[in-house]
């Protein structure tokens, strides 16, 4: 079983204390975590785009490499707790750790400080940043970009840069994990007798597709391979659901060919 020191160590741990017990290294404080979001269209999620974002954050300070010194090198550990931060006392049986007085808990001391960042280590920049989003990529992906995140304090490790993807709602296209659903209205005479007709994929490509005898409203045609990528160098299939459009004016002939076939249509007493 460890002792008191090992299981008070661990209780530090817990609540956040960076310090530990025989001379351990001070844990270095990282920088902030930043997040975006960004809307594309549904071409820009099949072909993959690049999307800039503009914003403010703490840099590395380029005067003294973050290390917050006049001369930019580290600062030395301070002599009190050793560069960890926190000193410890003994209370009873118990022993007790507080952060250093000496340097305010960040294991170094500086004496002088640099100029331009006022011995912080960073200072706020305007950056800019190039977002690479994937083709195929799914609405509520997160994209991270590690280190891209706001400096830390003291030449810290920075923290990470996340983006949330959002794709808006395409007026032709529905997708469906990585299918694509798209709807088609076709005359009478076309679904009765068959024919073929022109489409237009996302992709901007020209598409005939054959449409059989008898087909039904409501049914779905599968296109393969012409759905969304799915980033493994295949792609999802594409739907045609199969509407009817109703024209609202007949010319004589037209209505005289209905009628006629509405007479060769079997009467309702032969469906049962």
């Amino acid at each position: 079983m460890g002792g008191m020191e090992d299981i008070l160590r661990e209780a530090m741990r817990g609540f956040g204390f960076g310090g530990g017990f025989g001379g351990e290294e001070r844990a270095t404080q990282r920088g902030r975590d930043l997040l975006d979001e960004v809307v594309i269209d549904l071409k820009d999620a099949y072909f993959g785009t690049t999307h800039t974002i503009k914003f403010t954050s703490a840099v590395k300070c380029d005067k003294c490499h973050g290390h917050g010194t006049a001369d930019g090198k580290p600062a030395p550990k301070c002599p009190t707790c050793g560069g960890t931060g926190y000193v410890h006392t003994r209370q009873g049986f118990f022993a007790v750790e507080t952060p250093c007085p000496d340097c305010n808990g960040l294991g170094h001391k500086i004496d002088k400080k640099c100029s331009q960042c006022d011995g912080s280590g960073t200072v706020n920049k305007q950056r800019t940043l190039d977002v690479k989003i994937p083709a195929g990529i799914m609405d509520g992906a997160r994209l991270r970009m590690a280190g891209m995140g706001e400096a830390a304090p003291n030449g810290g490790e920075p923290g990470d840069f996340y983006v949330d993807v959002h794709i808006k709602p395409n007026k032709t296209f529905e997708r469906i994990g990585n299918d694509l659903l798209m709807h088609a209205d076709l005359d009478f005479a076309t679904l009765a007798l068959g024919g073929e007709i022109e489409i237009e994929t996302l992709d901007d490509k020209k598409l005939s597709v054959k449409i059989p005898a008898g087909t039904q409203v409501g049914e779905k045609m599968r296109i393969r391979g012409h759905g969304m990528p799915t980033g493994r160098g295949s792609f999802g299939d594409l739907y045609l659901e199969i509407g009817i459009t109703i024209p609202k004016k007949l010319t004589e002939k037209q209505k005289k060919a209905l009628s006629e076939f509405a007479d060769t249509k079997p009467s309702k007493k032969s469906w049962f």
